[in-house]
């Protein structure tokens, strides 16, 4: 019988730890390159952006 590991959120929190919620959302940028977080991380990497990025959100 097989393990599985649950996947968590690479996302970084503010100590800059990593987050460790369940992963659920696969984000995909307009223009970007899609990646995966938490529901709560969503937007997380597009803040670090100078200009608002339209993206789209899929739950996985």
């Amino acid at each position: 019988m097989s393990e599985q590991t649950a996947q968590t959120c690479p996302i970084l929190t503010l100590s800059g730890d990593p987050c460790t919620s369940g992963i659920v959302w696969e984000v995909t940028p307009e223009g970007g390159k899609p990646y995966v977080c938490c529901g709560q991380h969503i937007t997380a990497p597009l803040m670090r952006e100078p200009d608002l990025v339209p993206f789209s959100a899929r739950p996985i």
